[in-house]
């Protein structure tokens, strides 16, 4: 389906705390409650814990040891609490309380040596408020603040913060430069921004060549690029335009380039008022992209579909959106049943799941999964995976019981298709365990984690990284019935791939350094604070 393995990703352990912050309200709180769980975090994967812990109850807590005095000491940690509550409010265009909760943020770090990156983020943060509010002055005195702090633009350091920091404040230019060039037609003030956002991306592209990094460094190279040959072109500097777009052509750049961003700049060149076509042509065909040719409806919807996907990997959940809705409305006419139209309305779910609207996902999931019913070719993993989203969104929605069938069912099918001992059986059956875990049925969960792990300790060649995730979730479930002595081996063998293989799976092998922290802590082995066991809520 082109999305990856999604349950192959477990959460981070979570940390009970009811400290609030005084002066917001009772909803916010609450907000900050559960996003202070988040400060476990590390800045590289800030994002992707983001939407998992919006959902108050989602995930039960197991054998909550800690209090909030773990937090209370550490003001980067307290950050990481603040600035997820703050994008949370902004998830619900709740813009006042997004700022009170950037301001806590900054306030912080702001006085801590050595966390200009954060200071530097936070003031990012604010200033994507101030733009919202329409006070585009302050918003570029914040940016101008933020760059301040890095001294270099174009970093050439390979620090997963700063490579963070770079990105973030890179996107914050593109977006002020975007204000300055649509609203406040100041298009000046728009080339700067975005030439700022270029000598960032361009930085980032040439001194970075790992694959993540460039992906989404090269697509926004291309939105700074672009933004930069519009204002020219507004600016009646055409030759200057040219110049630009011609950037993106450099042989060490353009790969980096996403096809959906290339097939942007290959548009707005188009748009260059004195541009012969030959010329609009050419330039498309270095950019490797096809424009105006004549195709038939589905290949047209395929490719819609296909941009979709790589937005959705960019986190450009909006332009995504435009994408699959135009893919489904041709879909929509061609002959039923379609698988494609299937899979644009699964698509459609996980990119609803993302944004938090568990309501329309739900109704666009269940549309798509009889309409894969009825295109079944004999290959289980179309259906497989729309059941496995669908189950996903049940687990982020809160509702575990309803994930129950829809898991239960796509193990089945694996089952079935490929019998016990297969890896997509076993993936399925730790799928299992982790629903029936969040609806604290325990017994049920250690039942198919068991499975799983009975099936990978029994096979000559097993997947380790399964192996120790699955052995986690038994353990846990002993845990849970105070079984911490027959624990403590089983977490002992998983920690030993972990630490070998951290980088692989960092999430899963942090879940399993919590859970070991709690049975040393019970078994009187350490004294140290632990943090509770939560199993895996998925990626869609």
């Amino acid at each position: 389906m082109g999305h990856g393995r999604p349950d192959d990703e477990w959460h981070r352990p979570a940390v009970k705390t009811h400290r609030y912050n005084r002066g917001q309200s009772a909803q916010n709180c609450r907000q900050i409650a559960r996003f202070r769980l988040m400060a476990l975090a590390t800045d590289k994967r800030m994002k992707r814990y983001l939407h998992h812990w919006q959902i108050v109850g989602a995930l039960p807590p197991l054998l909550v040891f800690c209090s909030c005095s773990l937090f209370d000491t550490d003001k980067s940690r307290s950050w990481h609490a603040f600035r997820s509550s703050g994008e949370a409010a902004i998830l619900k265009e709740d813009w006042s309380g997004a700022k009170t909760s950037f301001q806590s943020a900054l306030k912080e770090v702001e006085s801590l040596p050595d966390e200009s990156m954060r200071v530097a983020i936070s003031l990012k943060d604010l200033s994507s408020v101030c733009l919202h509010e329409d006070d585009n002055k302050l918003a570029d005195r914040l940016s101008n603040r933020a760059l301040q702090l890095l001294d270099r633009p174009a970093l050439a350091g390979t620090d997963p913060n700063t490579l963070f920091t770079q990105r973030e404040l890179g996107q914050a230019l593109i977006n002020l430069g975007d204000y300055y060039f649509k609203r406040v037609k100041d298009f000046d003030q728009a080339l700067l921004l975005y030439s700022k956002a270029e000598a960032i991306f361009e930085g980032l592209v040439r001194h970075h060549e790992t694959s993540s990094v460039n992906c989404i460094a090269g697509y926004h190279l291309a939105c700074s690029l672009t933004g930069a040959g519009r204002a020219y072109a507004a600016l009646q500097k055409e030759k200057e335009a040219t110049q630009v777009y011609g950037k993106a052509l450099d042989p060490e750049l353009l790969p980096a380039i996403p096809e959906v961003a290339r097939r942007q700049l290959v548009l707005a060149y188009a748009e260059l008022p004195q541009l012969a076509p030959a010329e609009a042509a050419d330039y498309a065909k270095r950019c490797s992209v096809s424009i105006g040719d004549k195709q038939v409806p589905e290949d047209i919807s395929h490719q819609h579909l296909a941009r979709a996907r790589q937005l959705i990997r960019l986190e450009q959940l909006v332009s995504a959106r435009q994408e699959l809705l135009e893919a489904q409305s041709i879909a929509e006419r061609l002959t039923q049943p379609n698988r494609h139209l299937a899979e644009i309305l699964q698509t459609l779910g996980i990119l609803y799941i993302k944004q938090m609207d568990f309501v329309e996902a739900e109704s666009i999931l269940l549309r798509a999964v009889p309409i894969f019913e009825k295109t079944n070719t004999g290959d289980p993993r179309p259906l497989g995976d729309c059941l496995f989203t669908l189950g996903t969104m049940y687990l982020r929605a809160g509702k575990p019981e309803k994930a129950e069938a829809i898991a239960l069912r796509r193990r089945n099918l694996w089952l079935e298709a490929n019998g016990p001992d297969d890896v997509d059986t076993i993936k399925a059956n730790i799928f299992v365990g982790e629903v029936y875990f969040q609806g604290k049925k325990f017994d049920q969960a250690g039942k198919y984690y068991g499975e799983a792990a009975d099936a990978l300790h029994k096979s000559p060649h097993p997947d380790l990284r399964l192996m120790a995730r699955a052995d986690t979730g038994v353990a846990a479930t002993l845990v849970h019935k105070g079984n911490y002595a027959e624990a403590k081996p089983i977490l002992e063998k998983a920690l030993e791939y972990w630490r070998g293989h951290y980088q692989s799976d960092p999430k899963s092998a942090d879940v399993t350094e919590a859970l070991y922290s709690q049975v040393k802590q019970h078994l009187g082995i350490s004294s140290r604070v632990s943090t509770p066991f939560v199993p895996n809520q998925p990626n869609p």
